[in-house]
């Protein structure tokens, strides 16, 4: 890619995430002020707020001062986690209401959420950037990036796994009655 290209880049995905992410926190808090107060629209909320502090963190790195790399490097992957444990949250907290809140089902979601922030935890304990010969190196840790992309990947697993046996349990093969059911859930 041309290296003149990358800043401009940057900016776009940032500027357009910035933008989504600031629309979710202006839906949510209406939400919110209404009567639909619930955990998942507060996760929302909270997920959105993280989510645009990490872009504006990763705006400030990728314009930063080399004094600074370091810092905001561990600010920026401190946020990402963030932003991705509020996410995978979600996510469970839905599956574990759509499997009508089953307490085993709830502490194997619970396992896996906790899986996930370990592997975050170890991944801001040993990845690190350092300025290098006048370029911010970023340093990532490969065990911690195996960890929390496949912790990511069972979040996303278990919940796919459960709302497809729920749907089997609930609806048989009725496709109508499964879709009634995800719009009402849903709106």
């Amino acid at each position: 890619m041309d290296p003149t290209l990358v800043l401009p880049l940057a900016f776009l995905f940032n500027g357009a995430t910035l933008a989504l992410a600031f629309d979710g926190i202006v839906q949510a808090i209406y939400v919110l002020s209404t009567s639909k107060r619930t955990l998942t629209v507060a996760i929302l909320l909270v997920n959105n707020i993280l989510f645009f502090t990490y872009c504006c963190v990763n705006l400030a790195q990728i314009t930063a001062s080399l004094p600074n790399c370091t810092s905001l490097t561990y600010t920026a992957n401190f946020f990402g986690h963030a932003t991705m444990i509020t996410l995978d949250a979600l996510l469970l907290l839905k599956c574990w209401i759509v499997c009508r809140k089953n307490r085993d089902i709830g502490v194997l979601l619970l396992l896996a959420l906790l899986h996930r922030l370990g592997w975050s935890i170890c991944d801001m304990v040993m990845t690190y950037a350092i300025p290098v010969n006048g370029v911010c190196v970023y340093n990532q840790y490969p065990a911690s990036l195996a960890g929390f992309s496949s912790a990511d990947i069972i979040c996303d697993g278990l919940a796919t796994i459960c709302a497809i046996m729920m749907n089997f349990h609930e609806f048989g093969s009725s496709v109508a009655r499964f879709a009634a059911f995800v719009f009402k859930e849903n709106s």
